[in-house]
């Protein structure tokens, strides 16, 4: 793909994409404006402030990272250097804790033998006479239906339901990409089982889960050596330096196109209103981009909103073992997941947990946050052989009423027309990205846009 050198572009959005695709496009030799709403840069990544210092919302690791992903970001100076974290997680279910490094729930605590020998057989014909392609309005529940079987699909609803507080016939199926438990691939036995079976047959290859070993792991899990919040005042002097105009607490309204040649941005900062741009790229979420591009409100009609609770609790070091995070799929207790921020703080007697629990449960934020202890408690007393008497020294909680965002049925039906809307109205020189859950499925989106 060709660009025009020196061009005026024009850059939608201060969060981590945003301000990869100003480095890009800066890089290509470009005129570059980044246009953030916000005070600062870094969105979701900024995190919160507790206990005097700044903390994740949950666990915000840079995974799946290669060596030139790592070089691209490092790029923006010594303060955005990364470290590799070793990187272990588990899963509570049936009130045991994994002994195996998954994030999937581990179905062996659950589940007798007879009966997952029998999910595997009724997962492995399903895959076998299913050979069609999905329509892009099937429900989630219709899809497990399709590919988990009967035995999975029931228990599966049940954890999307606490998860998220929405059943999964409401849920469009492409949302399995962002909900951790649906993967085609299940943990149905022991690690070493399931390689054996997985190398015996294809079909096992495409219904079982098993742990990596080292030696597979060609990427990496990494995470700002010191902070996001520092990493993020290191890629905005960068940017800076560099020539790049960043527009901080600047509304975009509006987006006008004059005669195919020349876009202008209408915003609160009226001094740029008349600055025409060749081209202009939406690093923001397609939700807003219908909003300013269209004047229509569609998708986030479609969308359901998840609030979550995020409860800090500074205990002891070592409370969940070597585990950088665990998701609780048990359906007896309300956390969703437990994250360890010990990477981020460096203290050899302390530690943070991020306990996160879906926030409309009807549970007070008092009794949410006695719940949440308690099920560590147990948690950790499993980890630890009972060896470790946890003290909670000081809890904080914050709550964020639109968390995470569930596509519901008929979402990608109206995306479909929406972009068409777009694409017709505005013509090739307006670049809108797509969604991505993961910082590396940003990196592919940016990568596959301008190489």
């Amino acid at each position: 793909m060709l660009y025009l050198k020196f061009m005026h572009v024009a850059v939608i959005g201060g969060d981590f994409r945003s301000c990869m695709i100003a480095k890009r496009l800066l890089n290509k030799g470009n005129n570059v404006y980044l246009f953030c709403a916000d005070k600062s840069l870094g969105g979701f990544l900024k995190g919160v402030k507790a206990f005097d210092r700044n903390l994740d919302v949950g666990p915000q690791y840079l995974n799946n990272f290669t060596n030139a992903d790592r070089e691209f970001i490092e790029s923006f100076g010594k303060g955005a250097e990364l470290i590799d974290l070793t990187f272990n997680y588990s899963n509570f279910i049936g009130g045991k804790v994994s002994q195996e490094n998954m994030a999937l729930p581990n179905w062996q605590n659950f589940l007798n033998l007879e009966t997952r020998l029998e999910i595997l057989l009724e997962r492995s014909i399903l895959l076998l006479n299913n050979n069609e392609i999905f329509n892009e309005e099937l429900s989630l529940s219709e899809y497990l239906y399709r590919t988990a079987g009967n035995t999975l699909k029931s228990y599966m609803d049940k954890i999307c339901y606490k998860f998220y507080g929405i059943t999964t016939s409401d849920i469009n199926y492409k949302a399995n990409e962002i909900i951790p438990f649906v993967s085609n691939r299940q943990a149905l036995f022991e690690g070493k089982t399931s390689k054996e079976l997985k190398k015996a047959l294809n079909i096992f290859d495409d219904t079982l889960a098993a742990p990596r070993s080292d030696s597979e792991n060609l990427v990496y899990n990494l995470y700002p050596k010191y902070g996001y919040s520092n990493m993020f005042e290191t890629i905005e002097s960068n940017l800076t330096k560099e020539g790049v105009k960043i527009l901080k607490e600047t509304i975009v309204k509006s987006i006008k196109n004059e005669a195919n040649n020349y876009y202008y941005i209408e915003s609160n900062q009226t001094s740029i209103n008349d600055i025409p741009f060749d081209k202009i790229y939406l690093g923001l979420d397609e939700r807003y981009a219908e909003r300013i591009l269209l004047g229509t409100n569609q998708l986030e009609k479609q969308t359901n909103y998840i609030p979550q609770h995020f409860i800090y609790m500074e205990t002891n070091k070592g409370a969940i073992g070597n585990l950088n995070y665990i998701f609780d799929y048990d359906l007896n207790h309300i956390t969703s997941r437990i994250s360890d921020l010990n990477y981020s703080i460096n203290n050899p007697m302390k530690t943070v947990l991020c306990s996160e629990v879906y926030a409309k449960n009807n549970n007070s934020l008092d009794k949410v946050i006695n719940m949440c202890k308690d099920e560590i408690s147990e948690i950790s007393n499993q980890i630890t052989n009972n060896s470790k008497h946890l003290d909670f020294y000081e809890v904080k909680s914050f709550t964020i009423p639109k968390c995470y965002r569930i596509p519901l049925k008929g979402y990608f039906k109206s995306l479909k027309v929406i972009k068409n809307n777009i694409k017709n109205k505005y013509g090739e020189k307006l670049v809108m990205f797509p969604f991505k859950f993961s910082r590396k499925e940003m990196l592919m989106s940016i990568d596959k846009e301008l190489g």
